[in-house]
């Protein structure tokens, strides 16, 4: 049994065959940069008794973002404010709540199919918690 309340993604490119769970539900804009942001449930990916209905809030940069720095509050915060309204939007059981733990920060590339990662590359990946 996995213990994740939500899943909150930042993708800076979108291949044009493959899209995150659930749909584009608004828009927002973080740091100056534009993002459709897809909202759905978790789904089938859940275990044992934990809700399949858990939020997956994944913001897609309109366009593709080759270097990218900013703070990844300003995602959680946006999700935070909209969430009683993405929970409606996106059917998901539950709002993005502050009161959740950061557990796990991930930084890469997700392949769907062989040959997906040629010339795909991360130079570095720093990540520090404020609190």
């Amino acid at each position: 049994e996995d213990g994740i309340s939500g899943l909150l993604m930042v993708w800076l490119y979108k291949p044009g065959s493959r899209q995150p769970i659930g749909s584009v539900k608004r828009q927002a804009n973080i740091a100056g940069q534009e993002y459709d942001v897809w909202i759905g449930p978790r789904g089938t990916q859940s275990k044992g008794s934990d809700d399949s209905g858990r939020p997956v809030i994944s913001y897609v940069a309109k366009g593709t973002v080759t270097n990218f720095s900013a703070d990844l509050k300003l995602f959680f915060d946006d999700a935070v404010k909209n969430g009683d309204a993405d929970k409606n939007a996106g059917g998901t059981s539950q709002a993005f709540s502050n009161s959740w733990l950061l557990t796990d920060v991930f930084a890469g590339f997700e392949l769907w199919s062989a040959g997906d990662g040629v010339g795909l590359k991360a130079d570095e990946f720093t990540f520090s918690l404020n609190k």
